[in-house]
């Protein structure tokens, strides 16, 4: 699972919980030269209990691993990007 180091930890502590921080959809180490970064802001607090859920997981792995784990693996699911409206 992972782990915040030790410069991030005390990066976070003095945030305020309530505080947005940028969360990668596609973590940046998984990219490896696939595209453009997506990202979203989101309370600090719940970007540190996501990570501490699904490491490093990419949408599609997190969803296999909640219905293997939790859901008895009796669902199928699909995922779909959304398309860009230019």
């Amino acid at each position: 699972m992972f782990q915040w180091d030790t410069k991030e930890r005390a990066r976070m502590k003095k945030k305020k919980s309530n505080s947005l921080t940028t969360h990668h959809v596609i973590p940046t180490s998984r990219l490896k030269g696939k595209g453009i970064l997506s990202v979203c802001k989101v309370p600090i607090l719940m970007h540190q209990l996501y990570h501490s859920l699904f490491g490093n997981m990419t949408p599609e792995e997190i969803l296999q691993h909640l219905n293997v784990s939790f859901w008895n693996d009796e669902y199928e699911i699909t995922i779909n990007k959304t398309p860009k409206i230019k």
